[in-house]
């Protein structure tokens, strides 16, 4: 071995270590989680044709890094009946700039430092030539550029978050919807659970967003779950000449007194003018079997149990009446149709006879009884050891009269527990579970952003919130179109003083983000017109 290739084998030995410091470095951050939140996602506006609007979306980085994010508008379409969007990028040689995603106009890569927030600007040219009607694009944000993706296919190594702009260019606008479809999973039911799926319709040329409510009855009358459709949320819009199908899981309190026939009726209403109605009806059955069976053999023992003791009784109020079986048995003598069976007009007081001879037997031996109050109680004994088969037939009676009381009653009751939960997500979104506990915000921290023409407004919508218990820590104007609807954006972890809000402001929209960034802004409202007229 020559002097020259040992003195190369050293030099690449040397470079080891300094590779290995560069690279490993490298490694570790691309095996290192990266995360990213959006907020809001969804804009939902109204614009002229010829009109600029203007906004920002806010981009958290939770990350102890600084981060590269490409961004990239794109239209969308629904994918199917469950809301997916099916994205379609944009075709760069157009000129006609025809889909809201080429009239949006904002930066195409940014860098958040570590632990920042960005609020990142963005512009829709709406053109004056802009078909009246819905139009939808969407900010795809990623963490890798989008010709990247599509050249590498590598959509699985970069996260992408979207925030999905729904536009209503004015003139021309068609709202018309209607329930293609309303079931429930299954028609006979052994308990009180199942899902519910309803299929909404846009006939129009506008998206809507139907709003309203499922009431599930009982065979009684009694409502045993309201189901909430799109009251208290941004998302479930159904996109024009699509279907939308919306799923809830109920599941009620059990209770063998519930059992039979049971109705669901939906109610829903659309329209940003002029209110619409639409509705549908659906029956279920829950049938037990096996505790219905029970049921029946007890009530058919009961039944029989009174049949046998009133047949018991007729027979010896019969006999105290003089007629005998053979009486009744009697037919006319051949030859001689004329000649009848002799009969005997009952009294009350013939069908009450046994009961009251019964009665006086009773007394007379207990007037006739000089002994210790123990000879009572055998006098007693052997009055109902006689006439057992009456207390029988009367324990009887009573048994089924109670069951019966029992169980119209348990299906008349008012106070049922229930729950209805989202299939997708498994969250409680209705029922018991649900009910609000929180009485104020406890002085939780929300960020107030303008988004009407009114100055004034922020004074009047903060001087509520601090009211309410809540720490309004700023609040500033954004420029742009007005926003008709005050949009709550929210932290999960303070889920509860986000629908107290929601409520305080006219039942406003809400939007959950995802940030594991130490910020105090859990809670940002965006404060629409609609919060001007809530009381």
């Amino acid at each position: 071995m020559t002097m020259t290739s040992i003195s190369q084998k050293i030099k690449i030995l040397g470079l080891v270590p300094l590779l290995s410091f560069l690279l490993f470095p490298l490694a570790s951050r691309a095996q290192e989680s990266v995360a990213f939140s959006v907020s809001p996602t969804i804009y939902d506006m109204t614009a002229n044709p010829g009109q600029i609007w203007q906004s920002t979306v806010r981009i958290i980085n939770p990350n102890t890094f600084p981060l590269t994010l490409s961004v990239t508008p794109n239209d969308f379409i629904p994918k199917d009946e469950d809301g997916i969007p099916q994205f379609i990028p944009l075709d760069d040689q157009s000129l006609e700039k025809k889909t809201l995603g080429e009239w949006i106009e904002t930066e195409k890569e940014i860098v958040i430092g570590a632990e920042q927030t960005l609020e990142l600007p963005f512009k829709i040219s709406v053109p004056e030539g802009a078909t009246p009607g819905g139009h939808y694009a969407a900010l795809m944000i990623s963490t890798e550029p989008a010709e990247n993706i599509k050249a590498n296919g590598q959509v699985q190594t970069s996260q992408v978050i979207s925030a999905l702009v729904f536009l209503r260019v004015t003139g021309d606008i068609t709202e018309s919807s209607s329930i293609r479809s309303f079931r429930t999973a299954d028609y006979f039911l052994s308990k009180p659970e199942t899902r519910f799926e309803i299929r909404v319709e846009n006939k129009g040329n506008v998206h809507l967003q139907p709003q309203g409510e499922i009431k599930i009855y009982n065979m009684w009358g009694r409502e045993r779950g309201t189901i909430p459709i799109n009251q208290q949320t941004l998302l479930g819009n159904v996109l024009p000449q699509s279907v939308r199908k919306f799923s809830f899981e109920w599941a009620s309190e059990w209770s063998v007194t519930d059992i039979g026939r049971y109705t669901a009726k939906a109610t829903l209403a659309y329209g940003t003018k002029d209110r619409q109605f639409i509705s549908a009806d659906t029956a279920f059955w829950i049938i037990p079997w096996k505790i219905i069976l029970l049921f029946l053999v007890v009530v058919g023992s009961l039944v029989a149990t009174i049949s046998w003791a009133i047949k018991l009784y007729v027979r010896h109020v019969l006999a105290l009446a003089g007629v005998t079986p053979a009486d009744l048995r009697a037919s006319p003598a051949p030859g001689n149709v004329k000649e009848k069976p002799v009969k005997k007009n009952l009294s009350v007081a013939d069908i009450t006879a046994p009961i009251g001879i019964s009665i006086l037997d009773l007394r007379s031996k207990l007037k006739k009884n000089r002994g210790p109050w123990t000879d009572s109680l055998v006098i007693y004994k052997d009055f109902v050891k006689t006439y057992y088969k009456f207390f029988v037939g009367v324990g009887a009676v009573l048994a089924l009269l109670l069951i019966a009381a029992w169980f119209v009653l348990g299906g008349l009751t008012t106070e049922r527990s229930y729950e209805i939960t989202d299939p997708i997500s498994g969250a409680v979104i209705a029922g018991d579970v649900a009910k609000l506990e929180l009485e104020n915000g406890h002085g939780t921290t929300i960020t107030l952003v303008n988004r009407t023409a009114d100055e004034n407004v922020l004074k009047s919508v903060s001087e509520r919130a601090i009211a309410t218990g809540f720490i309004v820590a700023t609040s500033t104007s954004e420029t742009g179109a007005p926003e008709e609807k005050t949009v709550i954006v929210y932290n999960p972890e303070v889920s509860e003083e986000a629908l107290l809000l929601s409520r305080l402001f006219n039942n406003a929209l809400l939007s959950a983000f995802t940030s594991t960034a130490t910020t105090s802004e859990k809670i940002i409202v965006y404060v629409g017109k609609d919060a001007i007229s809530s009381p």
